[in-house]
């Protein structure tokens, strides 16, 4: 959803279609594993260029985007051999929902969020302490 609302409901220049792109919760676990917050990074002295995985926690809002919900979406950054294994090894299926999301964005305009057909949105538990501990998942636990 969050993703919808950043493109515009794929009416963004350059933003106009929408994939949603299924991975499994192995390549998503090892994506998380080696991500780093700028926080993380600075702490563990990496320049940028070291970084597999650059991870940055955005506010997440409701779907009309006007009001911040009390947790965090998640932007993730990936390059070298992390972005060549998802690419290659962790995608399950890519589907263009673009139809869908500007469907969705017509519900909004007209019959509010009470309308909206989306996928269901669930926390993501992060079972790994360690890896919890480096993207600072404790710091958004609500």
């Amino acid at each position: 959803l969050w993703m919808m609302y950043r493109c515009g409901w794929a009416s963004k220049e350059n933003q106009e279609r929408v994939l949603a792109v299924r991975i499994t919760r192995e390549g998503f676990d090892e994506i998380l594993a080696n991500a780093y917050t700028p926080k993380a990074q600075e702490a563990a002295g990496l320049p940028k260029a070291q970084l597999k995985v650059r991870l940055q926690w955005d506010p997440d809002h409701e779907p009309a985007g006007t009001t911040r919900l009390p947790r965090r979406a998640i932007q993730l950054g990936l390059k070298g051999e992390i972005l060549h294994r998802y690419a290659s090894d962790w995608i399950v299926s890519i589907t263009d929902i673009t139809d869908t999301v500007q469907e969705q964005y017509r519900v909004l305009q007209t019959s509010g969020t009470d309308q909206l057909q989306v996928a269901a949105e669930r926390v993501y538990h992060v079972s790994d302490p360690k890896t919890k501990a480096l993207i600072g998942a404790d710091d958004w636990a609500g």
